[in-house]
């Protein structure tokens, strides 16, 4: 079987021979593998395809980092979550982390600042047959606004 990251490159490759890069490739790309012969893999796809498809230039230049699915899943395992307990992701991104959460039973609740991933996780979330609350929102603006002492 190929390896997600061979089927990503492949899919970037064709994509481009196309003309097709960024949000446009990935909203191809999205639509070909729903109705792929694998679309059970796409729910684990997504986060590396969108990182694939978005130079990290544009990425960092709106401060977005992804955690890595190795590393969310260990975070969650150091968490000790327990099966019915809330997870709550301030700067959500494509949903990794939510997924993750949801399929160990948890509640999840996710916001970002960008609408494009917002829509990424829910859309992440669905395919993979869960469900969680994601909303556009600015998690860390009373952070940022909070006078210092």
């Amino acid at each position: 079987m190929i390896s997600d990251s061979e089927l990503l490159k492949a899919a970037e490759a064709r994509l481009r021979a196309r003309g097709l890069t960024g949000a446009r490739a990935f909203a191809v790309w999205v639509e070909e593998m729903r109705v792929s012969d694998a679309p059970d893999r796409l729910p684990d796809l997504l986060g590396l395809a969108y990182e694939s498809f978005f130079p990290a230039v544009f990425k960092r230049s709106r401060g977005q980092f992804f955690t890595p699915p190795p590393i969310g899943a260990l975070m969650l395992h150091w968490a000790g979550l327990v099966e019915g307990e809330e997870v709550v992701d301030p700067a959500c991104g494509s949903g990794t982390l939510l997924v993750q959460a949801a399929r160990a039973g948890c509640r999840v609740v996710g916001t970002d600042i960008d609408p494009l991933l917002v829509e990424l996780s829910r859309l992440h979330l669905e395919l993979a047959g869960l469900v969680g609350d994601v909303s556009v929102g600015d998690a860390f603006v009373g952070a940022r606004s909070a006078d210092v002492l």
